[in-house]
C-alpha cells in the first residue's frame, strides 16, 4: 500500500506543480481562497473536515496558512516525498501513521487530473500541511496529553516552543529550498537517551517481523550444571534479545556461559541476578516481543513530554528503576539506588527545584501520614510516639506528652498539634534531606533503613525518596572540597547540629517513570509497571488525538 500512496503523493505533486507554475493565476487564487474558506471554518468552528478525516491543528493549522496568505504550500514534488518518509517513519517513534491523514492523502491524490478542481488541491494541501504540522507537534511535545492521565503533572510545554516549530516549519517553504526532513529532525529530540530508545524499537519490531522469540516451558527451576531439555528452549531465547551470544549449540547443559546470559537478562529486566531461571525469569522471558514494543513506544512519548528542557545539569529520579541519576550535557556525574513509594503511596511524577539541603534534620510527620499512620497508632498505644523519639508540638510551639492527649477524638480529624522527629540515628530522614518545594511534601532524603536497599523491588516510603548514599550525594551537590568534603560532612552529622545549605543555583529535580529505557551503557532495559501507569498512555496512543489548548511552563 506504501508504494501506491507513494505514487498518487508524486503524482499529486506534479498536478499541485503544474496548477502553482502553468495554470492561471486565478486558478492558483481559487486555491487560495478556498484555503482562506477553510480556516476561516476552522478558526470559527474549531473543527473542520476534509471527507471523513478530521483537521487536528485547529490551533497551529491556521496561524501557519495566515503568515502565508493563505497560500498553497505542497508544489514541490520533493517535499511530497519527504513528507511521506517521514509519516511512515514515525512508527520509529511509537506514533501512529495512520495519524497523519494517510489515507485521505492518498485517496485525494488519487483522483487524477484536478486543474479545474481547487477544492481538492486545496484539500489536499491542507491535508498534507496538517499532517506534517500534527507530526511535527507529535515530536515536539507528544502525543498524549499527561495532565489528562495526572493531576499533579507540572511539566508544561511553553508557547514560545510552540511559536518556534511554526517558525521552523515556514522557514521550509520560504524561498522553496527548505527541507522538510532537516526541519522535523531539528524538532525530534536530540537526546542520545530519546534516539536510542527508538533504535530499540525498530530493533525489537525486526524481532517481531522474524517471528519474535519462542517461550521457556515452566517447570523445575533451572541452575548452572543441569541437563534439561528446556535449556535448549532458553538458549534460543536469549540468543533473539542478544544477552547470549549465539553459538549454534543445541546443548539441554545449563553451562556457564549460559548461566552469563540469564544474568544479563535479569539485569535489563530488574530481576534479581543470580543466573537462575526460577518462576519470575520465565514469565519475563514469556512476554511476547508485541508487548515489549509497546513498553518501548510509551517510554518514547514519556520522553517527549520532557526532554524540551534545556537544563545542563539536572536530576532525574527514575520511579520504576528505583534509581537517581544526576547528569548534565549528556554525562553521568553520579547515581544511585533509592526507594520510592509503596504502591498505594505513589510517589508523583513532578518536577521541581533543588534549592538546600539540611544536615541532622528533624522530621515533621506530613499530613498523610499523621492521619493514617500516627494517631491510630498512638490512639491503640499513647507510648508509640515516645518510642520513637517523636514529640507533640501545639501552636505556640510548647511540647504536650503524648499521654495527656485524647488520640481517639482526632481519629475523624482536627488534629491541633504538630509531630516532630527530633534528629538521630533514628529519624525518619536519617542525617540527611535535599529540599525542592512542592505541594506533595516528597523530597529526598537518607533513611535508617539500610537493608531495603538490597532489594530488587523498592517500593518502600510513604512518596519520598529514600537515597543510598545521601552524605556523598551531598559532597557531589555542593561541590567545595574545602568546606564540604565527606570528611567534614560526617564531622558536622556526628555534632548532631542542625544546619541548613543553599545550593549555589537552584538544581532542576525530575521525578519520572521509565518502565523501557536506555543506560548511559547503550543496553535497553525494561521494568515492571509498578504503579500501572503503562495502559492508559498507550490506549491514548492508539486513540484519537485530542489537542491541547494551553500551553504553559
Amino acid at each position: 500500500m506504501y508504494r501506491s500512496v507513494f505514487i498518487h503523493l508524486f503524482t499529486a505533486a506534479l498536478i499541485i506543480c503544474c496548477l502553482s507554475g502553468t495554470a492561471s493565476s486565478s486558478q492558483e487564487t481559487s486555491a487560495s481562497e478556498v484555503i482562506r474558506d477553510r480556516m476561516d471554518l476552522l478558526g470559527s468552528m474549531g473543527s473542520l473536515e476534509i471527507g471523513e478525516e478530521g483537521i487536528r491543528g485547529r490551533l497551529i493549522l491556521p496561524m501557519f496558512y495566515e503568515r502565508r496568505d493563505f497560500e498553497p504550500v505542497w508544489s514541490d514534488p520533493g517535499r511530497f516525498q519527504e513528507l511521506w518518509k517521514l509519516i511512515v517513519a514515525s512508527a520509529d517513534d511509537g506514533l501512529v501513521p495512520e495519524d497523519y491523514h494517510m489515507e485521505a492523502i492518498d485517496k485525494i491524490a488519487g483522483e487524477g487530473d484536478r486543474k479545474k478542481n481547487p477544492h481538492s488541491s486545496a484539500d489536499l494541501d491542507i491535508l498534507c500541511t496538517d499532517a506534517l504540522l500534527t507530526l511535527a507537534y507529535h515530536m515536539k511535545f507528544g502525543k498524549v496529553d499527561p495532565e489528562r492521565l495526572d493531576a499533579d503533572w507540572n511539566i508544561y510545554e511553553d508557547m514560545a516552543e510552540l511559536t518556534d516549530m511554526l517558525d521552523r516549519m515556514e522557514k521550509v517553504f520560504e524561498g522553496g529550498s527548505g527541507s522538510v526532513t532537516r526541519a522535523m529532525d531539528e524538532i525530534r529530540p536530540s537526546y542520545e537517551i530519546y534516539r536510542a530508545l527508538s533504535r530499540a524499537l525498530v530493533e525489537y519490531r525486526k524481532i517481531e517481523a522474524e517471528g519474535g522469540w519462542v517461550g521457556v516451558p515452566e517447570g523445575e527451576t533451572l541452575k548452572e550444571g543441569m541437563r534439561d531439555q528446556r535449556v535448549i528452549r532458553l538458549r534460543e531465547r536469549l540468543v533473539v534479545t542478544g544477552d547470549l551470544k549465539t553459538d549454534g549449540s543445541a546443548d539441554d547443559l545449563f553451562d556457564e556461559e549460559l548461566a552469563r546470559g540469564v544474568e544479563n537478562f535479569q539485569r535489563r529486566h530488574g530481576l534479581e541476578v543470580d543466573g537462575v531461571v526460577g518462576k519470575n525469569t520465565i514469565a519475563t522471558m514469556n512476554i511476547p516481543v508485541s508487548g515489549k514494543i509497546d513498553r518501548i513506544r510509551v517510554n518514547l512519548e514519556r520522553l517527549r513530554w520532557v526532554l524540551q528542557d534545556d537544563s545542563r545539569l539536572f536530576i532525574v529520579v527514575n520511579i520504576a528503576e528505583f534509581e537517581l541519576y544526576y547528569a548534565g550535557d549528556e554525562e553521568l556525574i553520579w547515581h544511585s539506588r533509592v526507594q520510592v513509594g509503596k504502591e498505594y503511596r505513589k510517589t508523583p511524577v513532578f518536577r521541581a527545584d533543588l534549592e538546600y539541603i539540611v544536615f541532622n534534620p528533624t522530621w515533621t510527620v506530613p499530613p498523610t501520614i499523621l492521619k493514617k499512620d500516627m494517631i491510630p497508632k498512638a490512639a491503640k498505644d499513647p507510648s508509640y510516639l515516645d518510642g520513637k523519639n517523636i514529640k507533640v508540638i501545639d501552636n505556640k510551639g510548647r511540647v504536650i506528652p503524648s499521654a495527656k492527649v485524647d488520640w481517639n477524638r482526632y481519629l475523624n480529624g482536627g488534629f491541633p498539634y504538630m509531630l516532630r522527629q527530633d534528629p538521630g540515628p533514628n529519624n525518619a530522614l536519617g542525617r540527611v534531606k535535599f529540599i525542592f518545594p512542592n505541594k506533595h511534601f516528597v523530597f529526598l532524603h537518607d533513611t535508617p533503613s539500610r537493608s531495603l536497599f538490597s532489594r530488587t523491588k523498592r517500593t518502600f516510603s510513604s512518596g519520598c525518596i529514600r537515597l543510598e548514599n545521601p552524605l556523598e550525594f551531598a559532597e557531589v551537590l555542593l561541590n567545595d572540597p574545602d568546606s564540604w568534603s565527606l570528611e567534614k560532612i560526617e564531622q558536622l552529622i556526628e555534632s548532631a547540629e542542625t544546619k541548613t545549605v543553599h545550593l549555589d543555583e537552584p538544581l532542576p529535580v525530575f521525578l519520572l517513570y521509565w518502565t523501557a529505557f536506555v543506560t548511559f551503557e547503550g543496553t535497553v532495559h525494561f521494568r515492571e509497571d509498578i504503579y500501572d501507569r503503562d495502559d492508559p498512555i498507550l490506549k491514548d496512543l492508539e486513540g484519537e488525538f485530542q489537542p491541547r489548548d494551553r500551553h504553559k511552563r
